[in-house]
């Protein structure tokens, strides 16, 4: 998960523990969701505690979008309709959506919750009919590896598991509940100055679909954010730090000597 500003990854910041990042006022913003793994996967955002589905509390009823195997979708914002989003945008904290919705109380953090699918199933069961195909038994037998000698053809089917479901394609909305919970953020609300708006509209077709998800989530990811002059009051170090690259080969010639001896 990523935040997106005019199509580039805004610098992440870590601090106690948390990621945080800097929010300009009327920036208009994305979340950037990855899967890196080979099978769909359901992704639910949350921007300052709502979902972006809904504009409800994030929780157990909140829904979210399909992304393939090794696919990646960006969500411009709160889906307003099957065919519509309304774009994120920075604002003040008392413009934002989520306070003028009444919900204030988790302004500052955008939170993605990935949930992996149930495999969907079907075990195939193993049995032979001994009565219709060799009338010297007059009753069923159990499945066996291999027939009585001499079987004018073998009797029986073989067995197995298959596992089935289509792949569909990405950006999809999916119908099934996920458990997040509501993502707070630990900021004060009085350190907060500024909040996720809800902005002009944007096209945005989605199609509904089923998607049968595991019990609890796989991943849970939090992105904090504030003002950069808040941030730095919070602590927040801006400095990156500087990274000294490791050669693989700093030299050419010569052999291993013994250690030094502690």
């Amino acid at each position: 998960m990523e935040i997106v500003v005019n199509g580039k990854s805004v610098d992440e910041y870590l601090h106690e523990g948390k990621i945080y990042i800097e929010g300009k006022e009327k920036s208009e913003f994305s979340i950037r969701v990855k899967n890196n793994g080979s099978s769909r996967i359901l992704a639910v955002p949350t921007a300052d505690g709502l979902s972006v589905m809904d504009g409800k509390a994030a929780g157990r009823g909140s829904r979210g979008y399909i992304v393939d195997g090794y696919d990646s979708l960006v969500i411009d914002g709160w889906r307003t309709s099957d065919n519509s989003v309304a774009k994120f945008f920075f604002t003040s904290p008392e413009k934002s959506y989520a306070e003028l919705s009444d919900k204030g109380e988790n302004i500052g953090v955008i939170g993605v919750a990935v949930f992996e699918e149930k495999p969907n199933t079907v075990i195939i069961q193993q049995y032979c009919d001994y009565e219709k195909v060799y009338p010297v038994y007059p009753f069923k037998k159990p499945w066996r590896p291999y027939p009585d000698y001499p079987y004018p053809y073998n009797p029986w089917w073989g067995g197995g598991v298959y596992t089935g479901g289509s792949v569909s394609p990405a950006v999809m909305l999916s119908s099934v509940s996920a458990d997040t919970g509501s993502l707070k953020s630990d900021n004060a609300k009085n350190m907060q100055a500024i909040g996720a708006g809800f902005g002009d509209e944007k096209n945005a077709p989605v199609t509904t679909v089923s998607f049968d998800r595991k019990d609890a989530p796989s991943a849970v990811f939090e992105i904090f954010y504030n003002t950069r002059e808040q941030l730095k009051n919070m602590g927040v170090i801006f400095n990156k730090p500087v990274y000294v690259t490791p050669s693989a080969f700093p030299a050419d010639n010569g052999y291993c000597k013994p250690p030094k001896n502690n």
